[in-house]
C-alpha cells in the first residue's frame, strides 16, 4: 500500500518528512487548508468518476509549490517555470522520477474551491485531474499583486 504524507505549515513553510519547502514564498495565510481542501475536491469528483483517490507527494508538492511561487514572483499565469523549466522539468528537479506528468495552474480565484470549479470547467484541466494514468498530486498556492496563483501537479512514477 503506497504511503500517504502529511502536510503542515510552520512559519509559512510547507514541511513534509525531511523537507522545507517555499520559503521566502507569498504563501497566503490559510495555505494549509486551502491545499487540503483541493486534495479532498480532487478526490471526490474522481471518487464520482469511479477513479482511484490521488496520493500526495512530497516532490510533486514542491514542485507545485516551486510553480506556483514563480507565478506569483512574475504576476503572470504560465506553464512556463522559471529558466524556462517545464512541469517535467520542475518534477525531475524535485525528485520525482515520473512516467506521466501534467499540470493546472490558475490565477485569481480565491479559494479552494473557486480553483477546482475552474478546472472543472476547462476540458483539458478536468481531463488532467481524471487521468487514469495519475496516481499522485501536488499543489501549491501563493500570493502575489494582490491575487492567488494556483498549481496542481499530477503524476505516475517510474
Amino acid at each position: 500500500m503506497r504511503r500517504r504524507h502529511v502536510l503542515s505549515l510552520v512559519g509559512g513553510a510547507i514541511l513534509f518528512p525531511g523537507a522545507v519547502l517555499a520559503q521566502g514564498c507569498g504563501l497566503p495565510s490559510g495555505a494549509e487548508a486551502a491545499l487540503a481542501d483541493v486534495t479532498n475536491l480532487t478526490n471526490a469528483l474522481r471518487r464520482r468518476s469511479g477513479l482511484s483517490p490521488l496520493d500526495l507527494s512530497p516532490a510533486l508538492f514542491a514542485a507545485a509549490q516551486d510553480q506556483a511561487c514563480h507565478m506569483a514572483a512574475t504576476g503572470r499565469m504560465s506553464h512556463s517555470g522559471a529558466g524556462g523549466s517545464g512541469v517535467g522539468d520542475r518534477a525531475r528537479a524535485a525528485g520525482y522520477r515520473w512516467r506521466f506528468v501534467a499540470e493546472n495552474v490558475a490565477a485569481g480565484h480565491p479559494d479552494a474551491q473557486a480553483v477546482v470549479a475552474g478546472w472543472q470547467a476547462s476540458p483539458g484541466h478536468r481531463d488532467n485531474m481524471l487521468s487514469r494514468q495519475a496516481v499522485d498530486i501536488g499543489l501549491g498556492v501563493a500570493a502575489g499583486g494582490g491575487r492567488l496563483y494556483w498549481a496542481m501537479v499530477l503524476g505516475a512514477p517510474l
